[in-house]
């Protein structure tokens, strides 16, 4: 007997793109006293023959989450889930030269509008997490696409630089590091 079977009212449908769609039951990961924490991670109970894997998004009650840990066991099969907070556009930045001196900066739209799950960076996480870059201020997870170091990420009207892309944090997603990006577009 799978644990879903004990709390029925609380099954809610969940869909992801290319799969069959499947009942989880969410809870929120309530171990955390950070906010941040409290608001954007969850953790879900899986139908004992579910398809998702680690970076599936699923879509439930027109929420999206992406899988970011999934574990088996006898009596369950279970998901850390993260609320995708944000919609971001990735753009990748040329230089455009001018009898071979550097002149502007062109960009040209890679993704538009790729969903994530970003987070700002405080002092304090500078502080104790060894695995930031001392300018990184923003923090994406994202699903994996193909961006490279210096591709800009565009969000609320601010623009930042990817430093570093992080393949092995999250299996099937990108951990992106950010800096506050300055660089000048010229629009041609």
């Amino acid at each position: 007997m799978m644990l879903q079977e004990f709390v029925p009212n609380r099954k809610k449908l969940s869909v992801c793109t290319g799969l069959t769609d499947e009942y989880v039951v969410l809870k929120k990961n309530s171990r955390s006293t950070n906010r941040f924490n409290q608001n954007n991670i969850f953790d879900a109970i899986l139908q004992s023959d579910t398809q998702y894997i680690n970076g599936s998004m699923l879509t439930i009650e027109e929420q999206k989450y992406f899988v970011v840990s999934r574990r088996n066991s006898v009596l369950s099969n279970t998901a850390q889930l993260y609320k995708v907070n944000s919609n971001v556009s990735i753009v990748s930045l040329a230089k455009h030269y001018t009898s071979g001196n550097f002149d502007y900066y062109t960009s040209t739209v890679i993704s538009s509008s790729t969903p994530a799950m970003y987070k700002d960076i405080t002092a304090k996480m500078q502080q104790f997490d060894l695995g930031l870059r001392s300018d990184t201020v923003k923090k994406f997870i994202l699903p994996i696409a193909s961006i490279n170091l210096l591709n800009r990420i565009n969000f609320e009207g601010k623009h930042y630089q990817i430093n570093s892309i992080d393949i092995t944090e999250y299996e099937g997603l990108l951990s992106v590091q950010c800096s506050e990006d300055t660089r000048v577009v010229k629009t041609v």
